[in-house]
């Protein structure tokens, strides 16, 4: 049954998770958290097989848990998937890689994708398990081995060092052999001719190699033996001196000749050991003996000799030398003496180590039983007798242990073992041995049973928790006090887990450290919260260390216990105190130092540690007046020294690095009340002492600066206003030179108005270098003062031309009206640099000097003002005396032929005329009316305009076409209207306010014609591209009367017109509205004239192509639709107002009922159902807005359509927010109520 893990924060995850897995893996065990600190715990009590975990969860992030998992060897090999989003970072994903994260889920999840993952790792997990239990198996099958291996080792050791005894022992005694043997040898060659036939036997018995040098001739003769000797058995060959030192080992060579030259010479012996080398390249070891034989002059005359192989011998001797060597290094390791006892002679051999480890001196020790008695302890003597008796009788072991005693009277512990040598017969011969100091050990011995015997009593009565556990954490021992922190008693606690005591959330930590204590990694000290039986959590404090045995390996772990539950409440109290503390001592604004009894600091808050800044080091700087003042001793007046003799407060007020500082020192005593040490208060006072001086300067400033404002509200001259305001500026700054100069009309450049004084600095033909050019042209952009010092040092001053001033450094202030800047203040070659203060003083006076220029051109605007304003106003006296007649005439005809039509006996033809001439003055009243309005709204910014797109051409061709068919074209046949458009401008499509733009057109054409008596009216259009855009310029040129140069500038003004001292005719409006609706439509208007020439104005648009790929649909017949039989009430209070409406719909075959106020309206509404209600909105009794108003609030499904005669632009959307669902203005014709009628009914 698999355990699957899922970590993750958000609720919503993990139910889906849950869902998933719960029925994809109906037997599985699930675990889930919602942090990384729960999770880690579920792994350390559950062990799951696969964990599931989001990259973000809180606590313990996702990286910390994978890193701490890999850490542990029993949850390493668990799997890891982790959820990410689908953009998360490739360097997070590497970053997971690397922690050890198996796989990646993205989000949203998919369920199959998580199913497969989930079953590759769970196969992945299973796998790696078997490959740890086949690696476990093997594990204790090479530990089992070695083992055994380990045993049987130890048991050959024994062995061997019984068989180096023996081997020992042996040794010697074939060394007596040999050299018996070589005596006998030594015999044999002296008796060798005697015994030739018996020598013959022994030496092929021997494998003995004869040799004869005849020294005479020169021959050299070997027997069989010899070359089988030399590996030549098989080709015996002739052999002489030479040929045989061939054979000889090469460094051997020497000494061979050696001993030949002395044996010959000095008549010694001929014995060597030397090396030989086979054809197979083998090396040998041959023994040469040889016998001299001479004549009667003593001459020798032949060397006869044998040769025998020593290999063997060689190779033992070799074998024995080294066994010696290992045994005496093992015996010097061991520090242990041989010895051996002959029973023949009953004496005792002792080597050197022996005699050292008991105290005998190897001179004068002749190995008799009474001396080796006399150092025993007589207590002890007879176990000595004892073991020797039962190593005879049992023929076994001789171990005694004993004590002996030193010539200095000390006691040192002897172990000693021996092995029984018997003869052939099993009778005893001597007893080998070897012996070792154990005082070390039995000293060792009895402090660890009093050791022991001191830690119970330690164990027992320990005010600390002593705790025993087994390797598996399992109590072992449990003293009193541990009872006591816990409540346990002994026998509830022994065999209870660690668990028992620790609280769950921190199971994960305790079994770290308990793995790296079994591991001999650490754990040794640590603070936890525990569980008491209780159920009471307190806090100990561990000590644990691990028990370990001989062979190094941890079985189990001992603990110290220390409730520390209220020593840490106290410490944290105290740490709560003294952070307090620290926070309020660093949170004092003063500097405060805690001073010892020689001024040296002991302690320094932040504030001080600010105000000393770079001195502040206590290593350089130990003392106060080191860190304060930078000196090695205290200074002149020092209020610590003060201190120590008044014992009482002591101030001092000093500048310190362009600062002020009071300095308070106060006097800590100790218990006897003496002065041991102070604390010293730094109160940096440089803010209180500077507000002081400022206070000074500023009311310097202030009162300067109302002395100025006087000047400027006197309203003098501004020459004269400025150059006082100079000098006030200059005195307060302290310079001597000064000038104020203003911006031309060009905004570009500017002009000196102003110098004081000349002479001092602007030299006659002298320059402004570009460089000071430069700063007043940035104060000119950016509206603000500055200034800069140090000119000399500039690369200008270096290459200063001799027509420049003279500058050492300048400060520049802006005089701004309106946002503007409009001129500059400057002052130059301060004696000292400038400052801010100077500027900021700079720019006050800058704006003084604004205000008495703003003041000057004020007064002059003033003055230019109210003449226009009394221009004006004479101006709306002529335009109103005008507009009386203009309005009067076409009403007097209105009026006067409507009178006419009053007769009955008129005919129908002047009935006719006279309904056009009311007709046509109705439409020239309207006109008038429609200026004022537009003039209005134009003033007024509420003219709005409404865009759409329409054929140049036919528009243009259109009104050329009626003007050249009315009226006033008819009365002067001496002019010609032309319309100058190019063939390909036929197509053009224009987007604008087609009403607007034809009014535009009507205006400038009327103008055109009104002021031509013969010749041509010319109505052009051109495309023009200026600055990447390109629009339309249209052109109305006239060969008319012209404009005269001093009418140039009222053209366009209101109420103006040309001929304003003679005949008038219009309103005077028709110029200014058209450069108002020009304007707003994103174009400019102009005009060229010449005096009796004639005038050409001109207009643009802005050109967007547009491809006239539409019909232009023809005129639709004006018709009503879907009215007849329909209820209409028209709410009107005006009744001729209602008629004429009536009359217009009398077509449409409705029921019409009219409402002679809004009350009226409203009281029809209870009665009848009416489909469409034309509300005038200025009523009696309830306006429009009221009555549709609750017209909304009743429910009444009626359509409504407003009529208004007011004429501004937001009156419409007023009307429609309210809730209507249409809207005309007076007047209207019969066209635009259909279309109003129409829109309303979806039509």
């Amino acid at each position: 049954m698999a355990k699957i893990l899922a970590i993750d924060d958000n609720k919503d995850t993990l139910d889906v998770l849950k869902g998933i897995l719960s029925k994809v893996f109906p037997d599985a065990k699930l675990f889930f958290a919602e942090n990384g600190k729960k999770g880690l715990e579920l792994c350390y009590t559950e062990f799951p097989d696969i964990i599931l975990i989001d990259l973000d969860v809180p606590q313990i992030d996702s990286f910390e848990v994978c890193s701490h998992l890999k850490t542990i060897d029993f949850l390493k090999n668990i799997p890891i998937l982790m959820i990410v989003g689908e953009k998360t970072d490739k360097n997070l994903r590497l970053k997971a890689l690397n922690l050890g994260v198996d796989a990646f889920l993205s989000k949203p999840i998919d369920e199959v994708e998580l199913i497969a993952q989930i079953k590759i790792l769970l196969r992945i997990k299973v796998s790696e398990s078997i490959k740890i239990c086949e690696n476990l198996n093997f594990s204790q099958m090479v530990l089992e081995q070695t083992n055994e291996l380990e045993k049987e080792t130890e048991a050959e050791l024994e062995s061997s060092f019984d068989k180096l005894e023996f081997s020992k022992v042996s040794t010697l005694n074939l060394m007596e052999d040999l050299k018996s043997e070589i005596l006998e040898r030594k015999v044999a060659e002296d008796r060798i001719s005697k015994l030739n036939e018996r020598l013959t036997l022994a030496k092929t018995a021997a494998k003995f190699g004869v040799w004869d040098i005849d020294l005479v001739e020169n021959n050299l003769i070997w027997d069989d033996i010899m070359y089988d000797l030399y590996g030549m058995g098989n080709y015996k060959i002739p052999i002489n001196y030479y040929t045989w030192l061939e054979a000889i080992f090469e460094d051997d060579r020497d000494k061979i000749s050696l001993i030949t030259k002395q044996t010959l010479e000095d008549n010694a012996d001929y014995n060597i050991e030397f090396r030989i080398v086979l054809p197979d390249d083998s090396i040998r070891y041959m023994k040469g003996l040889g016998l001299v034989v001479r004549n009667s002059l003593n001459n020798p005359i032949r060397i006869t000799g044998i040769n025998y192989d020593i290999t063997e011998t060689k190779k033992a001797e070799e074998a024995l030398k080294d066994s010696k060597l290992q045994l005496d290094l093992a015996l010097n390791s061991a520090q242990m003496g041989v010895w051996y006892w002959d029973f023949s002679e009953d004496k005792r051999y002792f080597d050197n180590q022996t005699c050292s480890i008991l105290g005998i001196d190897p001179k004068t020790f002749k190995g008799t039983k009474k001396e080796f008695f006399n150092v025993i302890h007589p207590d002890d003597r007879q176990t000595i007798v004892y073991s020797h008796t039962r190593t005879i009788e049992n023929n076994d072991f001789y171990n005694p242990e004993y004590r002996v005693i030193w010539p200095n009277g000390s006691i040192h512990f002897i172990n000693s073992r021996g092995r029984l040598v018997c003869d052939e017969d099993g009778n005893p011969l001597r007893l080998n041995g070897v012996l070792w100091d154990i005082t070390e050990q039995k000293i060792a011995q009895e402090a660890l049973r009093l050791s022991n015997q001191r830690m119970r009593l330690l164990f027992e009565q320990s005010p600390l928790g002593v705790i025993e556990w087994d390797k598996d954490f399992r109590v072992s021992d449990w003293n009193p006090s541990a009872e006591k922190i816990f409540g346990y008693k002994k026998a509830e606690a022994l065999g209870q887990h660690f668990n028992f005591l620790n609280k769950p959330n921190n199971l994960y930590l305790v079994n770290e450290i308990a793995l790296s204590l079994i591991k001999q990694n650490g754990g040794h000290r640590s603070t936890n919260e525990n569980v008491t039986k209780q159920g009471t959590t307190i806090i100990c404090e561990w000590f644990n260390t691990t028990l370990i045995d001989s062979d190094g390996k941890t079985f189990g772990v001992a603990s110290l216990v220390h409730d520390i539950t209220e020593r840490r409440q106290a410490e944290i109290d105290l740490q709560v105190s003294n952070k307090q503390w620290d926070i309020t001592f660093n949170s004092i604004q003063d500097g405060i130092m805690m001073l010892d009894g020689n001024q040296r600091i002991i302690k320094y808050n932040n504030a001080f540690a600010n105000q000393m800044g770079r001195r502040m080091d206590l290593g350089k700087n130990p003392y106060c007046y080191n860190a304060v003042h930078g000196t090695s001793c205290a200074i002149e007046g020092c209020p610590f020294v003060k201190m120590k003799t008044s014992k009482e407060r002591e101030i001092l007020s000093y500048e310190l690095e362009k600062r002020y500082y009071d300095c308070v020192v106060d006097p800590i005593f100790d218990e006897k009340g003496e002065i041991s040490g102070a604390v010293h208060i730094m109160n940096d006072t440089t803010e209180r002492k500077m507000a002081e001086l400022n206070l000074i300067k500023k009311n310097n400033v202030v009162q300067s600066l109302l002395n100025a404002s006087t000047l400027v509200l006197d309203l003098e001259n501004f020459d004269i206003t400025v150059r006082k305001l100079l000098n006030y500026c200059k005195d307060l700054i302290g310079v001597n030179s000064g000038f104020v100069a203003l911006l031309n009309e060009d905004d570009i450049s500017d002009r000196v108005i102003l110098f004081d004084p000349y002479d001092d600095v602007y030299v006659e033909n002298s320059e402004i270098p570009k460089l000071i050019k430069d700063l007043y042209a940035q104060v000119y952009k950016s509206g603000k003062p500055l200034y800069q010092n140090n000119f000399s040092k500039t690369e200008w001053a270096k290459f200063k031309s001799s027509k420049h001033i003279s500058i050492k450094n300048v400060l520049f202030a802006p005089l701004i009206i309106t946002k503007k800047t409009v001129g500059i203040i400057g002052f130059l070659n301060k004696k000292n640099d400038f400052s801010d203060d100077d500027m900021n003083i700079a720019a006050a006076y800058g704006e003084l000097a604004s205000l008495a220029l703003h003041n000057t051109r004020t007064l002059d605007e003033l003055v230019h003002q109210k003449e226009k304003a009394e221009e004006s106003e004479m101006l709306k006296s002529v335009f109103l005396a005008n507009m009386s007649h203009e309005i009067r005439t076409p009403l007097n005809s209105i009026l006067g032929f409507s009178e006419f039509l009053c007769e009955p006996n008129i005919s129908s033809e002047k009935r006719k005329k006279f309904v056009d001439i009311i007709n046509t003055s109705g439409q020239q009243l309207l006109h008038i009316i429609n200026d004022i309005i537009d003039i209005s709204k134009l003033e007024s910014k509420q003219l709005k305009l409404f865009y759409e797109e329409f054929n140049l051409y036919d528009v243009l061709n259109s009104i050329v076409n009626v003007f050249s068919s009315s009226d006033i074209c008819h009365s002067k046949p001496n002019i010609k209207l032309v319309l100058n458009l190019p063939a390909q401008y036929s197509d053009l499509i224009i987007n604008t306010d087609k009403i607007r733009f034809q009014q535009v057109l009507t205006n400038l054409i009327a103008n055109a014609i009104k002021y031509t008596n013969e010749g041509l009216v010319e109505v052009g259009l051109e495309i023009k591209n200026k600055e990447n855009k390109t629009y339309f310029e249209f052109c109305i040129k006239d060969t008319g009367i012209g404009i005269s140069k001093e009418k140039f500038n009222i053209i366009f003004e209101r109420f103006r017109q040309v001929e304003e001292d003679g005949y008038r005719e219009g309103t005077g409006l028709g110029l200014s509205i058209s450069k108002g609706i020009i304007n707003l439509l994103g174009g400019e208007i102009w005009f060229d004239s010449e005096l009796n020439v004639g005038t050409s104005f001109y207009f643009t648009l802005p050109y967007i192509p547009i491809t006239n790929d539409k019909k232009i649909e023809l005129a639709k017949e004006i018709t009503y639709k879907g009215l007849t039989d329909k209820t209409l009430i028209i709410a009107e209070d005006d009744y001729n107002s209602f008629c004429y409406l009536k009359e217009l719909l009398f077509d449409s075959k409705a029921n019409i009922i009219h409402a002679e106020d809004g009350q009226i309206l409203l009281n029809l509404l209870e009665k009848e159902k009416a489909d469409l209600i034309f509300l005038d909105i200025n009523m009696p009794l309830k306006t429009g807005y009221q009555c549709i108003k609750e017209i909304k609030e009743r429910g009444y499904q009626v359509k409504v359509i407003a009529q208004t005669a007011y004429a501004m632009v937001d009156e419409k959307e007023k009307c429609l927010n309210l809730g209507c669902d249409g809207y005309i203005s007076k007047p209207f014709t019969k066209k635009t109520i259909v279309n109003a009628i129409n829109e309303v009914f979806g039509i």
